[in-house]
């Protein structure tokens, strides 16, 4: 899997976790320390987290680390199984 890929994907597997705790975006973005706005950024593949908020985001929605690094090798997580544009 290219670094392209990972790129792509990461904004739905973080809204797809949020989804399943039934977090709005301000709610998720009021945990992490962020600006609604911004998190919407990161959803919606326009931004990228830095790597202190990407581990603080894996931290918070519970997502494997696998899911987001190993997206090859995650594809029986339910998760990703919801992310057809992977």
């Amino acid at each position: 899997m290219y670094k392209e890929d990972v790129i792509y994907c990461l904004g739905g597997v973080i809204k797809s976790a949020r989804l399943e705790r039934h977090l709005t975006q301000k709610e998720s973005a009021e945990r992490l320390s962020i600006m609604p706005h911004y998190l919407l950024s990161i959803e919606n593949k326009r931004k990228l987290p830095s790597c202190d908020l990407l581990f603080r985001i894996i931290h918070e929605l519970e997502i494997s680390a696998d899911t987001i690094f190993y997206l090859e090798y995650g594809r029986d997580n339910a998760l990703l199984k919801k992310l057809e544009i992977c």
